[in-house]
């Protein structure tokens, strides 16, 4: 035991572990350890000894002998034992959720986890999904439809808070026109719809509705593929409520029949005009609203609405490329990294240095890209070539650009920048965020019309992040490491 102390006792941190593991890997005993037999087994020859065993234990009698001078062992018994390791944190969560929702008239906790994640969490923005509890009631919409003036037809009012009029939804395109504008800023945007969409209209004078989509695989930028038949969209199940007598009431889970048809009586409770929650995959759709009644034999459809176009992209951009190329002294000869490096490390003289990071990015719907700076010394980084991109905002390091039409969906090039003499040694690391067009119309900071700008702003939310890190290492004089 005092050999394992003193071994263990003369490691530090980061030590070869060589020494311990040799001691450890020896006899534990310098010498053998006679077995606990009592003085008058031991003194017996060894074929009474077999017997006098026997027949304590009450064993069957064996024909043998058993030698009690002699000791086998000690056997060891094996112990796991739990060793701490060294664990690289990043971040520390400090946010607590907690979610109330009012059922039956009282405020009821349907979620509550403490310190889950980080405000520091990195790309930003990030979605954060909290799984509330099973007796929570679920909305087919995460706001409040402002409500809808319904005339004598089936209609397609709204898309989350989006109206569908072309001042908004180009109808013969199915992009959203003001939604992600392109650097211009004065040119229709390609703005493609993205995750849930809740469909809010109109089903008058009708007992059922159902509402039919169909689908034609492409990007919406050339004309699709052929469109399929139209299907019913079906949504999950969803409750609504409503007030009765000053108590809350709430709907029974609202799904439809085998053909598509749900009920109209709901579509007056809250919220109202609910048509259905979709979750599309992506694509474009040709969409209508039927309304019908119950007839012999099943239900007559009594009318179907127009039809509206809409282009769907949940599909983050991808980042083909992000990885730095080459490094040299300023004003020097490239020299490049190779692939094999797998730890990009550049040991240099107390001289400027540059280097050279090359990007591919493509997306069905690019919005932007940014780069920008990061690691141990950021004051050290300058920007000496941007390439393709340009300073956002002007005169820093960070990089970044936007796009310029609807088929401008792809960035590549090289950036060059350069660490200073005295910049500090360690890990310099660049990030790389590239976003798409798409946006979620569910979102209310769209609503507000302000002088004939409502939808008119940059929402950013699918998009994809890259790293990558270079070690600089400043050698002493005479270029020993």
């Amino acid at each position: 035991m005092q050999a394992i102390r003193d071994a263990a006792g003369a490691r530090t941190v980061g030590s070869p572990s060589t020494g311990l593991s040799e001691v450890l890997s020896g006899n534990a005993f310098s010498q053998a350890v006679p077995a606990p037999v009592p003085a008058e087994l031991r003194a017996l020859a060894p074929a009474e000894a077999l017997r006098s065993f026997a027949s304590r234990l009450n064993l069957r009698q064996a024909e043998g002998e058993l030698d009690l001078s002699t000791s086998y062992g000690p056997f060891l018994r094996c112990i796991d034992i739990e060793v701490p390791i060294w664990v690289p944190f990043f971040s520390v969560p400090d946010i607590k959720f907690e979610v109330v929702q009012e059922i039956g008239g009282t405020g009821q906790v349907i979620y509550e986890g403490a310190f889950e994640t980080s405000w520091d969490t990195y790309p930003q923005p990030v979605n954060v999904e909290l799984d509330v509890a099973q007796f929570a009631i679920a909305s087919p919409f995460p706001g409040c439809p402002q409500g809808i003036a319904c005339e004598d037809v089936p209609a397609i009012a709204q898309i989350g808070y989006m109206d569908v009029i072309s001042d908004y939804l180009n109808p013969a395109t199915g992009f959203a026109v003001r939604m992600n504008p392109d650097s211009h800023g004065d040119v229709p945007s390609t703005a493609p719809f993205e995750g849930m969409l809740p469909l809010i209209g109109c089903a008058p004078d009708a007992e059922y509705y159902r509402v039919l989509a169909s689908y034609a695989s492409g990007d919406g930028l050339s004309a699709p593929g052929p469109f399929g038949p139209q299907l019913p969209v079906i949504g999950p199940a969803w409750q609504l409520s409503r007030m009765v007598g000053g108590v809350t009431q709430m709907s029974p889970p609202i799904v439809p029949d085998a053909d598509g048809w749900y009920s109209a009586q709901y579509l007056s409770w809250d919220p109202q005009n609910i048509l259905v929650n979709w979750n599309p995959v992506d694509g474009v759709y040709q969409v209508v609203v039927q309304t019908g009644n119950s007839g012999p034999g099943g239900i007559e459809v009594v009318s179907t609405s127009s039809q509206v176009l809409l282009v769907v992209d949940s599909t983050p951009p991808k980042i083909a490329t992000f990885t730095p190329v080459s490094w040299n002294y300023l004003g020097g000869s490239p020299t490049p990294f190779t692939t094999g490096d797998g730890c990009y490390i550049v040991e240099r003289a107390a001289q400027d240095i540059e280097i050279t990071i090359a990007y591919n990015v493509t997306a069905h719907h690019l919005h932007s890209v940014s780069l920008v700076p990061d690691g141990c010394d950021t004051a050290g980084v300058t920007v000496t070539d941007p390439g393709s991109l340009v300073a956002s905002p002007p005169s820093s390091n960070d990089l970044g650009y936007h796009y310029d039409g609807p088929t401008d969906n792809s960035l590549s090039g090289n950036v060059t920048y350069t660490i200073a003499a005295d910049a500090l040694n360690g890990c310099y690391s660049w990030n790389l965020m590239a976003y798409s067009r798409a946006f979620s119309p569910n979102d209310s900071n769209g609503l507000t019309d302000i002088g004939g700008h409502a939808w008119n702003y940059v929402q950013r939310w699918v998009g994809s992040n890259a790293l990558t890190s270079v070690g600089v290492i400043t050698l002493p004089p005479g270029g020993g490491s």
